[in-house]
């Protein structure tokens, strides 16, 4: 995240969680996307899945 091992040590653990989720969010790590619809099973021997 780009923080010195000081400037950790004077954070609060919510000044850390705030700086950490936003690094994430920022760099894609956000909140994974749903999963979708299951596939059917017509479509998996169709794709030679089973």
């Amino acid at each position: 995240m780009g923080f010195t091992p000081a400037q950790v040590d004077e954070m609060s653990i919510a000044e850390f969680a705030a700086c950490s989720h936003g690094y994430a969010t920022a760099n894609g790590g956000g909140d994974s996307k749903p999963e979708g619809q299951p596939m059917s099973e017509q479509r998996a021997m169709d794709l030679g899945i089973i």
